[in-house]
């Protein structure tokens, strides 16, 4: 479980690689779905990372691979011009009909839509309850700033401020 900072591609992919599981929110914004479809808004199949149609049920024409795994899909144009979504929809708004992205889009995409799920809402809230804890004993008992260097004596000190965090906490219960 981490904050915001660690939540990148590529913090993410380097742990999935050693086999832990990153419960942190997505780095970065996605651009608004207020201005215009995005791919969160596009399905996706899980296996493959090919997005399987439109957000209006349109199969796409054409899926080509390019350099380092970009994809281009393409949808036919005169399914476009009908369209209910071609006044917002990002692919629609190209002349050529056609949308590119790459697996780390996709990846970021298919994040931002689990952290709205309940599942992850719930795991992440425990974060919550530390971080609070933390900024207290930085605050508190002044872990924000050590009057000692060296790994040894940095250690010594952080213990014993929290030992008598510890102290304060069972006298006040």
């Amino acid at each position: 479980m981490a904050d915001t900072a660690y939540g990148s591609d590529e913090n993410v992919q380097q742990a999935a690689q050693e086999g832990i599981d990153v419960i942190s929110p997505t780095l970065g914004k996605p651009k608004s779905k207020e201005e215009k479809l995005i791919l969160d808004d596009f399905p996706v199949d899980r296996e493959t990372g090919r997005v399987t149609g439109c957000p209006g049920g349109e199969a796409p024409c054409e899926i080509r691979e390019g350099e380092k795994g970009k994809l281009t899909i393409t949808f036919d144009a005169t399914i476009c011009a009908g369209c209910d979504h071609r006044e917002y929809c990002c692919v629609g708004l190209d002349a050529d009909h056609r949308w590119e992205y790459t697996p780390k889009q996709l990846r970021l995409a298919q994040r931002r839509v689990a952290e709205e799920s309940d599942e992850f809402c719930e795991k992440y809230r425990q974060r919550s309850g530390i971080e609070a804890v933390n900024a207290k004993l930085k605050r508190v008992m002044k872990l924000g700033r050590l009057r000692v260097r060296g790994r040894a004596r940095v250690r010594y000190t952080v213990n014993l401020k929290v030992l008598g965090w510890n102290i304060l906490q069972a006298v006040r219960a």
